[in-house]
């Protein structure tokens, strides 16, 4: 939309892995003030405040040896 429209989005999240693919800048607010800003790799790959670090490492990352349907469900009874 920016690149064809030349509209910009405020978008308002704790999820940043998806605000990391799609933002160019970001701001990190705690408590309702700015702890960081700038190019979201920056502030993302290296961040600053510990509470950029605190949401950066609350990110799941999935274990890829884990895989899906492996497990039958047992009923309660």
């Amino acid at each position: 939309l920016k690149k064809d429209y030349g509209i910009s989005i405020l978008y308002i999240t704790h999820d940043l892995t998806t605000a990391y693919h799609i933002s160019d800048q970001i701001i990190v607010l705690y408590r309702g003030s700015v702890m960081e800003a700038g190019d979201v790799d920056t502030v993302i790959k290296n961040p600053k405040h510990p509470y950029t670090r605190l949401l950066i490492d609350s990110i799941p990352w999935p274990d890829i040896n884990l895989r899906w349907g492996t497990s039958d469900i047992q009923a309660k009874e």
